[in-house]
């Protein structure tokens, strides 16, 4: 590994999440550390980003793209270039620790693997019998809720934000990553934890605790994804969704779908994922507890034949 900028790579920190061996000039707290001498995969540097050309192939609203490299920002929290999905020079533009923090774990590392044709779901994971469980839904649906109801039952996490899909020998895996839970008050309150926890900066009202145990170690093949949805209904209900409106409701899940304009192998590795999971749509009551009812619910629906 050659990177410009660095003088000693034995004072770099070595990560691994999501398949990835990670080495980076900035802490990044809630990832698995590594040894020092495991090849890297993704190399993380400070830097200064000059001005966008006005030529560059791609340019809309802080996302901008060249023939090998994607930039996000300027913005408040900082600037990303990420290039062939092996190294990322982040220029933090005056903007604190833990922001420069999340934006690098929450967009860069993600925007990394989707370069290198990795698929990246917008998802809680846990893992449920020797397979994967994805949760998905639009913000404030209840993806962390739902995980965190999993992991109060004894079912390992692999990740608490994102699904991330490679294939081995034609098989999708979904693999662990950040080792972070993030869950609004009541839900640091339900499970006790409120001595571990800690403001999110960038996400009002919502809160951070990082793992020291409970996380799956390996990656898991994907038996279904629940896509959760907020209604004014009586009760908890679940339908498993086939047909075409299954592709268009996995591509509705997508990490940064305005990304996929410009990474042009982004929808091979969608169709191969659909073809191999189960989708079903499950819906919340607006106005009812209904986290007691989750676990089971969702595992009584795995159990019925596709």
């Amino acid at each position: 590994m050659n990177q410009e900028g660095i003088e000693n790579e034995a004072d770099l920190y070595r990560y691994q999440a999501f398949g990835l061996i990670i080495s980076s000039e900035i802490e990044l707290s809630g990832l698995g550390t590594v040894s020092a001498t495991t090849a890297v995969d993704l190399t993380i540097r400070r830097g200064l980003l000059p001005d966008v050309p006005e030529q560059t192939e791609y340019r809309q609203s802080q996302l901008f793209a060249g023939a090998n490299w994607i930039q996000l920002g300027p913005v408040e929290i900082g600037c990303l270039r990420i290039t062939e999905g092996r190294s990322m020079t982040v220029d933090p533009k005056g903007a604190t620790d833990d922001l420069v923090q999340s934006l690098i774990i929450n967009a860069g590392i993600f925007t990394a693997l989707m370069q290198r044709g990795t698929l990246v779901m917008h998802a809680a994971v846990v893992a449920v019998d020797d397979g994967a469980i994805l949760i998905a839904g639009e913000r404030e649906a209840g993806k962390s809720t739902s995980a965190a109801e999993f992991l109060r039952a004894g079912y390992p996490l692999l990740s608490d934000d994102h699904g991330v899909i490679s294939y081995r020998d034609k098989q999708a895996l979904v693999w662990p990553g950040y080792r972070v839970r993030k869950l609004h008050r009541d839900g640091i309150e339900r499970h006790g934890l409120e001595s571990q926890a800690s403001p999110i900066a960038n996400e009002r009202g919502k809160y951070r605790v990082i793992m020291s145990d409970g996380l799956a170690p390996a990656p898991l093949p994907p038996r279904a994804i629940f896509i959760l949805r907020k209604e004014s209904t009586p009760e908890l209900k679940i339908t498993e969704v086939k047909g075409a409106r299954k592709l268009v409701l996995l591509n509705e899940q997508r990490f940064r779908r305005r990304l996929s304009t410009v990474i042009k192998t982004y929808q091979t590795p969608m169709m191969t994922f659909a073809s191999q999971v189960r989708v079903f749509e499950l819906i919340r009551p607006n106005e009812i507890d209904t986290r007691e009812q989750l676990v089971p619910a969702i595992l009584q629906a795995l159990q019925q034949d596709p």
